[in-house]
């Protein structure tokens, strides 16, 4: 029973918009709730005087609340929520579904068909629930576990690109996955037939869409920066798709600015400006026009942006023609569809990048005697550590501050986090849903593990890793920290350090690729 698996070609909230009213509702994050009122299939947790969440059958957003006579299930929901804590708020996957984290229990909106609102304790075992349900393969009752729906996140690739191997409608497969009347706008701008089949669709096509869909979302003024970078952390893009796919973005953009100023030189004696007039049509092409600038310097700016757009251009070429080279020198191994490293006494270390992998992980490469290693922070990837003997204390803090520079904490931007190390027997897999598991038995903490990683040369190969190998190691890097600077103008700040710190390095540096660094960042954000 997945909310995306409704018909309809147009909804009236898609996933982008709950995405959007979810982030506006961050600000309650941290706060405790006053109390709880229901009525009419609505639900309010005032959290302060003047505000506080709203939830409706379709929608959750910031509201002034109304007031309604107690019922039963207000009761219930004062009983275990009032006083308590917002620890976060959050959108399930892509899906129409809210999820707001308590200090103790978790309360689930799910907000397609007619609506549920879902009360949890932190195990996910249902307290109570505004509408009891049961289908063959999920039931909300209480005492049950409250199972997700199953269904396709988009905006992950590697499930994106597996979910189009059907003869769906692509526009039907886009509409009910999340998109809604956004679909067909996307399949326009990819030069798509919206009536395709997802299946007929080549692995170009899909990846073009995949990457317009991650471009649409970023667009949006509510979408945190680094949100397409994070999609699109998955083997199915490679740094080199990414850098193809922005490429024939540019190259579009260029050829349109040069259309244009082609244009105004064309038609300019037939065009005629009035004062304050901002658009001109020409040859059925509308132009946007600086009135306060003559039309030859118009069209000079044109091509102006134009070449620059060029230059970037051949640029990205280099660079790409760069990585391809460096590519072609590596072999591929089995590791590298995950986050990986080598610790300084040579010890593998996996992470996942996303539930898919961090699944594989626990479920294909895990074995006896490895180390399997957690951030103590909701939606941590599990990082194991592959053991063919006894791991030195050195590497297990290696292996951990990597886990915690992987983990969330990263993303919000927190100087330190725990993070614990327990044996494979101690992991359990739950029923909740793709990559979770649960951890019994005793766990071995190291506490306030600091989030740095390193950019340096070991073995002369330059490497992002664990700030704490080159310290074990007793080699120079540029420490890197959380922080807001994204991923491409940070790699170029860690390459200005870099030619300082190797001076005799400096012309080898300078020809590397950024991608080799910024394709290493945590969260495609950091600061040094």
């Amino acid at each position: 029973m997945k909310s995306r698996k409704n018909s309809k070609s147009h909804l009236k909230i898609t996933s982008l918009e709950i995405m959007h009213l979810v982030n506006e509702l961050q600000k309650f994050a941290g706060k405790r709730v006053d109390n709880v009122y229901h009525g009419d299939g609505r639900l309010f947790l005032k959290i302060s005087s003047q505000n506080g969440i709203e939830i409706r059958p379709d929608v959750i957003f910031a509201s002034k609340g109304f007031a309604s006579e107690s019922t039963q299930f207000s009761q219930m929901l004062r009983k275990h929520l009032k006083g308590r804590k917002i620890l976060g708020i959050e959108q399930h996957d892509f899906d129409r579904i809210a999820v707001i984290r308590f200090s103790e229990g978790i309360l689930v909106a799910e907000l397609f068909h007619s609506g549920n609102i879902v009360l949890c304790n932190s195990g996910m075992k249902i307290i109570i629930a505004s509408d009891q349900r049961h289908w063959k393969d999920r039931s909300i009752m209480p005492g049950s576990i409250y199972k997700f729906p199953e269904g396709v996140d988009i905006t992950k690739s590697g499930e994106f690109m597996d979910a189009m191997n059907n003869s769906e409608k692509v526009v039907s497969f886009l509409v009910k996955n999340g998109m809604g009347f956004h679909a067909e706008e996307v399949l326009e701008r990819c030069g798509i037939d919206k009536s395709a089949a997802c299946s007929s669709l080549s692995s170009d096509d899909r990846k073009k869409l995949f990457m317009e869909i991650m471009s649409l979302l970023k667009k949006e003024p509510y979408i945190s920066g680094g949100y397409l970078e994070k999609a699109l952390q998955n083997e199915d893009f490679t740094v080199l798709d990414k850098q193809k796919l922005a490429v024939e973005k540019m190259g579009m953009k260029e050829r349109e600015l040069r259309a244009i100023a082609e244009k105004i030189y064309e038609k300019f004696g037939e065009i005629s400006l009035s004062r304050g007039m901002k658009d001109v049509e020409i040859g059925g092409m509308k132009i946007k026009i600086n009135p306060s600038i003559s039309l030859q310097k118009n069209a000079d700016k044109y091509f102006e942006e134009s070449k620059k757009l060029r230059g970037k251009i051949e640029r990205a070429k280099v660079e790409m023609k760069k990585h391809i080279e460096i590519q072609k020198e590596r072999k591929k191994e089995w590791y590298h569809k995950f986050r990986w490293f080598f610790t300084s006494d040579s010890f593998l270390v996996i992470a996942g990048k996303d539930a898919k992998t961090n699944s594989d992980i626990i479920r294909k490469h895990l074995e006896s005697g490895d180390i399997v290693i957690h951030a103590e922070i909701h939606g941590a990837a599990f990082a194991v550590m592959k053991c063919r003997k006894p791991a030195a204390k050195q590497a297990l803090e290696e292996a951990m501050q990597f886990a915690a520079c992987h983990s969330k904490a990263w993303a919000m931007q927190l100087g330190t986090i725990d993070v614990y190390w327990v044996k494979p027997d101690q992991v359990i897999k739950q029923q909740s849903g793709m990559g979770t598991f649960s951890i019994v038995g005793e766990k071995n903490y190291i506490r306030r593990m600091e989030l740095r990683m390193g950019c340096g040369f070991v073995k002369d190969e330059l490497q992002v890793l664990p700030h704490k190998v080159f310290e074990h190691l007793g080699l120079k890097c540029v420490p890197v920290y959380t922080g807001d600077i994204k991923a491409r103008e940070l790699a170029k700040k860690i390459r200005d350090r870099l030619k300082q710190l190797y001076i005799d390095k400096a012309k080898e540096i300078d020809g590397m690729p950024l991608s080799e660094i910024e394709s290493r960042i945590p969260y495609g954000r950091g600061s040094v």
